[in-house]
């Protein structure tokens, strides 16, 4: 593993204001918010009994500040529970522990609270049992750790380990009466159902003062409990939780970071006030001539505090050991008010534990005013949650809720009355007050449906029902047309709740939802070939008939037309199955990833929604992999990069915290070098030579140069020809060229012959217009020619090496901002016509002489292009996205194909290196990563070619029936670059059945240069006489078919003489009363069976089985006992490719 190395020479902070040199792409990211993707986790699907696969779940996994996750520690889930061991250091896998011992393990131990450790298959404590927490000190960045042990074969996953917020909004302002519950309709529900005392609803929060005047009588007391005794008295692993527990206790900061924890059974906590506020929302004792009313009226209230006494150690510390601990002791509803940014595998295994167990997890939605769809805060975008926001007492959306289609419902969170410690009462906003609101609804929901709790054939059918039951009854009030109401589905209505789907009531409203995902062949999309899905909608409620469905797709890169169905009628409970068919377009750039699918669902007046993730995963030779993570709080923006050789990289650019930086990578090593000024620009003959360009508002702008791998810099001025350098070329070790911003009414280019040590003005150029800029690393080279965009719509170009220049422009341009050229002829030039228009890709066939505009829209595939890289001696110009997509073209930019690779965000350049065996090193350099991608090119010069070494025609000579022969085919790669095997087969002759001829082994998919692979033919004659085929070889060489003809003779097995052509044997005496000895000479080395046979082909009695060497061997052949009657019997000899007899007589 790589370690980032500060070095700091000539180290000073700078604020950069040189926005006008910046092109497009560094512009969005710098703006950037958005949460960055750090890897994908891929958990397979499985064969299920009807031959079918369930579908893979791919997660991304977003890389968040280090503010918002625990330092050097992380959560693993092995394939198999493994033993902790060795003071908590180790684990039984050695395989695994080979990974672990590189990170300095301080300590494992199980990351959730269970009371007993499961090893059972297919339970969800096996599963829970499975997951490790493990802290370590060797300074490796976290993500990058949990990166490179997905690659370990003993390893599920490995994420990050997340800090949970609370979801409410201070305020003082008092309110004389709770509005939220006349928006519920919550009296009406009261006539229903005053809520069942057996219904428990668990406050997983800071504390809950269950001796509060409002909570005490509402309070869950663990019924298996004796208070006081300090005995564990129903085994759940917790002494006297007469109320609860509490996870965390009196802890410091310093203490909950370092997992520090002092558990107690008593779950309040008099400083910390949310939790006892969220409680009373979703219970508080009603009717009770005190206080306030709570929704879930008579429902109980269990404790369960994950946070510390203190207020100012902030946080849900072990929010999910509490929803562990509350599934295991019976909640019917788990209530979490909190939550943050980051997806765990773990915390949605825990969710789907739950699940299993029959509670309902209610999650408040996060008050960031955002939209939520692309699942960026949990526990609210977990599966199976039923995710809360919040409305406003007028019914409208509250400007600090999170919206979008996961959020299953909405209810009044803005100014909500409620409980406080010590017999208190006050207000507070958020989501944090809305969720528990619905928790207290799906209390009532299963109070007035007693049957559910024995009538659902699964606990996760129960759950499934209240939550189906609590969005289809809910009022669409907030969407203000019916195309948003996908985005703001519905507020909560208790009263509608608890009626409708009731065995006394005549009102019935269905519930639908997807409930299966399965594919035929795999557990995803698995090519670019259509693939046929079977879904399974089931309708949890009412009966509904005249069902209807809409499937639309939503990402971009798959072809799926919009499908409709008919399902007819769907009864209470009923599933069906149905077909559709999915295929991905060619421009799906990703190895691994989801394609997302929006159905609508409608009956009668009925709508819903349901976003559908298909998981994708394409099989690649190319090779992805993370360089090093860049830490947060430096925050690198990358504005040049090249790497001269396979292994190394320079990259120039800004730190946050740290100043004009070069980032160098060399082997294994990665070393961070501070520089005095803003460099904008690098190149590099070796791992040893360099020169940046520097860029200032103020003072000298220079050049610097190292040597020495940029442990010693010089820097020469170039204040006559320019104040920013944005970019520059070494051509050797002493000519270079630098290309920079205009000053004194010329454009700033420069020469220098003596290696970047002096610099001079080129004065053979067009003059630029007023306010004309070029762009940071808007330029590129091929030999001596050169070319770079302007913010004008120009081009400038030179065929010298930079010592005289012409101009050209692109019809419509403004931006030309990226350039990329494959040869002296051919290239592509990236564009916009306006400063905020589409991304638009410009091409030349004459050197740039002359450009034909709009050969193509990356806006339109939603690519920002953020570099474009040219191999030599290439037929294809690459084009890198921000989000990584790699993108070629060989027909100079009128069409692109995708270069598979794995998501990641925030890429701002990339630069590559290419070896003569047409391989690429893609390095792609952003703000989070730096990582690489490797894969096969075909250089223009290449030759591919493949070639049978065995010859044309392989003749297998004469074999007997019921016997085979094996042979060898040997197929070498005689050209410069790998060559690809696509389909290998045997394509029998004329009247020949399949099976005559077979391939016994398995066929490469690729053979490198000089290389040489061996196909094993086997052949098994059907019939006396000739029998042919051809073995065909398709790949992506020459020729494009490879055949190579195969030929064999059968014959009868009877003859003598067969066994006289292959051995030498003589039996004494012959014919044989009761002993022989048979002396057997053995042509070649192999494995020999030695039987002996009668007439029919039965096997009497074995003479020998092994491996043998080429020589002479005797054999004492006993017929005492063995055989009893006398006649004609044969010696049969095996070597596993052929078969002889040998007649024996035996007299008795």
């Amino acid at each position: 593993m790589k370690k980032v190395i500060l070095l700091i020479a000539l180290f000073l902070t700078y604020t950069i204001n040189l926005i006008a040199a910046y092109p497009p792409y560094l512009h969005e990211a710098i703006d950037k918010t958005e949460s960055e993707i750090a890897y994908k986790i891929y958990v397979p699907g499985k064969k299920l009994s009807d031959g079918t696969y369930s579908a893979a779940q791919i997660h991304s996994v977003y890389r968040v500040p280090e503010s918002e996750f625990v330092p050097n520690a992380f959560h693993l889930k092995t394939k198999k529970v493994e033993d902790i061991g060795d003071g908590n250091l180790t684990l039984t896998s050695s395989v695994l522990m080979t990974s672990l011992n590189e990170l300095s393990i301080e300590e494992i131990k199980p990351a959730v609270n269970l009371p007993v450790r499961s090893k059972q298959k297919g339970t969800k404590e096996e599963e829970l049992s499975r997951i490790y927490e493990i802290h370590f000190n060797s300074g490796e960045d976290v993500y990058k750790v949990c990166f490179d042990l997905l690659s370990n074969p003993e390893v599920e996953y490995a994420v990050p380990i997340y800090k949970r917020y609370l979801h409410h909004i201070p305020d003082d302002t008092q309110f004389p009466y709770q509005y939220a519950l006349e928006n519920i309709k919550a009296k009406e529900a009261w006539e229903i159902t005053k809520g069942d005392p057996d219904i428990v609803i668990a406050i997983v929060d800071t504390g809950v003062d269950y001796l509060h005047e409002d909570l005490g009588a509402n309070a869950w007391i663990n019924p298996g409990e004796i208070p006081g005794n300090g005995v564990d008295d129903e085994g759940n692993g917790f002494v006297d939780d007469v109320y609860g527990w509490d996870f965390v206790g009196n802890v410091s900061t310093s203490e909950a970071l370092n997992k520090q924890w002092k558990e107690d059974n008593d779950p309040r906590n008099a400083k910390q006030s949310h939790g006892t506020h969220v409680a009373g929302c979703a219970s508080a004792a009603t009717n009770n001539l005190k206080g306030i009313a709570g929704t879930g009226y008579n429902c109980r209230l269990m404790s369960v505090k994950c946070a510390s006494d203190q207020e100012y150690v902030g946080g849900i510390w072990r929010g999910y050991d509490g929803i562990v601990y509350a599934a295991s002791n019976g909640a019917h509803i788990i209530n979490c008010s909190w939550g943050g940014s980051g997806y765990s595998a773990v915390e949605q295994d825990v969710i789907n534990y739950a699940l299993s167990k029959g509670s309902v997890v209610v999650a408040s939605a996060g008050n960031d005013g955002i939209n939520i769809d692309k699942r960026i805060t949990f526990p609210a975008c977990y599966q199976n949650v039923l995710c809360v926001g919040a409305t406003t007492e007028a019914d409208t959306l509250a400007d600090f809720t999170n919206r979008g289609r996961l959020v299953t419902v909405y209810a009044p969170g803005d100014n909500i009355l409620s409980t406080l410690p010590g017999n208190m009462y006050g207000k507070l906003s958020g989501t944090s007050m809305s969720s528990p609101i619905v928790s207290g609804i799906a209390g009532l929901v299963l109070s007035s449906h007693p049957e559910w709790m024995t009538g659902s054939s699964t606990p996760e059918e129960r759950v499934k029902r209240v939550i189906r039951q609590i969005r289809s009854t809910s009022d669409n009030v907030i969407a203000k047309t019916m195309s948003e109401r996908h985005l703001y589905y519905g507020r909560a209505n208790a009263y509608k709740a608890v009626d409708y789907n009731r065995a006394e009531s005549n009102k019935k409203i269905a519930g639908f939802e997807i409930s299966g995902l399965r594919f035929y062949d795999a557990d995803a999309i698995t090519s670019y070939e259509k693939t046929k899905l079977i879904l399974s909608i089931k309708n949890y409620l009412g009966y509904a008939d005249n069902v209807f469905l809409r499937i639309t797709p939503i990402s971009n890169f798959v072809t799926f037309t919009d499908f409709e169905l008919d399902i007819g009628s769907l009864g209470e409970l009923e599933t069906k199955d149905f077909e559709i068919e999915i295929q991905l377009k060619d421009n799906n750039p990703w190895m691994i990833g989801a394609a997302d699918l929006f159905l609508t669902v409608a009956h009668d007046e009925y709508v819903d929604y349901q976003i559908i993730q298909v998981p994708i995963h394409i099989g690649s030779k190319n090779a992805y992999s993370i360089c090093c993570i860049i830490p947060d709080a430096l925050a690198f923006t990358c504005y040049g990069a090249v790497s001269p050789s396979a292994n190394n990289l320079w990259a120039a650019g800004f730190l946050k915290n740290g100043g004009p930086s070069l980032f160098l990578v060399d082997g294994n090593s990665v070393n961070i070098i501070g520089l005095q000024k803003n460099i904008f620009c690098v190149d590099a003959l070796d791992n040893k030579n360099a020169l940046c360009g520097a860029g200032v508002e103020t003072g000298v702008c220079e050049v610097y140069k190292t040597i020495d791998g940029g442990k010693n810099w010089t820097s020469s001025s170039v204040e006559a020809i320019t104040n920013i350098v944005t970019g520059i070329k070494m051509f050797d070790e002493n000519y270079c060229c630098l290309i920079g911003e205009q000053k004194s009414g010329k454009f700033g280019i420069g020469y220098s012959s003596n290696g970047g040590t002096n610099w001079s003005l080129v004065t053979y150029a067009p003059p630029p217009m007023a306010g004309e800029s070029v762009f940071i690393n808007g330029s590129t080279w091929f030999e001596n020619k050169g070319w770079f965009g302007t913010n004008k719509g120009r081009i400038l170009f030179t065929s010298n090496r930079g010592r005289n220049w012409d101009l050209v422009s692109i019809q419509k341009a403004s931006n030309i901002y990226l350039l990329g050229f494959k040869d002296e002829h051919n290239g592509i030039a990236i564009y916009n016509e306006t400063n905020s228009g589409d991304a638009l890709v410009a091409s030349s066939s004459n050197g740039g002489l002359t450009w034909v505009p709009n050969r193509y829209n990356f806006t339109n595939d939603g690519i920002v292009p953020v570099s474009v890289y040219s191999p030599p001696d290439s037929k294809e110009i690459y084009v890198v996205g921000s989000f990584g997509q790699v993108y070629s073209t060989n027909d100079n930019g009128a069409s692109w194909k995708p270069v598979l690779s794995q998501m990641q965000a925030d890429i701002h350049q990339a630069t590559g290196f290419a070896n003569e065996y047409g391989k690429i090193k893609l390095w792609q350099i952003g703000k989070p990563i730096i990582s690489t991608l490797q894969f096969d090119y075909t250089p223009a010069s290449a030759k591919k070619e493949l070639t049978s070494i065995s010859g044309t025609t392989v003749n297998f000579d004469t074999v007997m029936l019921s016997s085979s022969s094996t042979k060898s085919v040997q197929i070498k790669n005689t050209g410069t670059v790998p060559v690809n095997i696509s389909n290998v087969e045997i394509v029998p002759g004329e009247a020949v059945p399949d099976g005559v001829f077979v391939i016994s082994n398995t066929a490469p998919s690729s053979i490198e240069p000089d290389n040489t692979a061996t196909l094993r033919i086997k052949f098994s004659p059907d019939i006396v006489g000739e029998r042919t085929a051809s073995l065909k070889i398709t790949n992506d060489g020459d020729p494009e078919i490879l055949s190579v003809k195969l030929t064999g003779s059968g014959k009868e097995a009877s003859s003598v003489e067969d066994f006289e052509k292959y051995y030498s044997a003589r039996i004494s005496p012959n014919p044989i009363r009761d002993q022989a000895l048979l002396e057997l000479s053995i042509p070649k080395e192999a494995n020999y069976s030695i039987e002996l046979i009668d007439g029919l082909g039965n096997v009497q009695f074995s003479v020998f089985n092994g491996y043998l060497e080429r020589g002479t061997y005797k054999y004492a052949l006993s017929f005492n006992s063995a055989l009893t009657g006398s006649g004609l019997y044969f010696l049969r000899i095996s070597d596993g490719e052929s078969s002889a007899l040998k007649k024996i007589v035996l007299v008795k």
